[in-house]
């Protein structure tokens, strides 16, 4: 039996993999962009997985996979993708940056920090101008995602996608 996503699905995993597209330009290690330029087709393969668990508890196998499972798979993706990521960015840091992360903890409590002195979402452009110039070494765009991921893992942020692309933050609460 062949399975197809519907037309809703369709146009979110063409964003989808134009977002990745985009991430993939953004970053120099070469593992990363393997991962963006997969991340798209593991969905794809993943959300029929999920329709298929879904069909078999129904007993029920409709031939078209609805959008909320490629967005649940993206979920997926996406959280898999980014704990990979994290490794891969350490692995590219050369030795004197990997003792900013060692003070991974102490740069994410400033970051926070400093989110917490504005009302809303703060660009990450904005907070990296606030970090001084010993903190900013070794915090490329793919650890600032991650530590940002950390923070909102915490409990105590969110993340959000800017206008223009870039990623922001927000302090939600105290840093523990």
């Amino acid at each position: 039996k062949t399975y197809r996503l519907d037309a809703a699905g369709i146009q979110q995993l063409s964003d989808y993999d134009y977002i990745c597209q985009l991430q993939r330009n953004e970053t120099r290690v070469a593992a990363i962009k393997a991962l963006k330029n997969k991340a798209p087709g593991k969905a794809l393969r993943i959300a029929c997985l999920l329709h298929l668990t879904h069909c078999q508890a129904a007993d029920d196998y409709p031939e078209e996979v609805p959008a909320e499972r490629l967005a649940q798979a993206i979920t997926l993706v996406e959280a898999l993708d980014a704990w990979a990521a994290s490794f891969h960015a350490t692995a590219a840091l050369n030795a004197s940056d990997a003792n900013a992360l060692a003070d991974r903890q102490r740069i994410a409590e400033r970051i926070h920090s400093i989110a917490a002195k504005h009302k809303g979402y703060v660009p990450w452009s904005t907070i990296r101008q606030s970090l001084k110039a010993a903190e900013k070494k070794g915090i490329s765009a793919a650890m600032a995602r991650v530590t940002l991921q950390h923070l909102c893992d915490m409990g105590i942020g969110s993340i959000k996608e800017g206008k223009r692309g870039g990623i922001e933050y927000r302090a939600v609460g105290p840093f523990p």
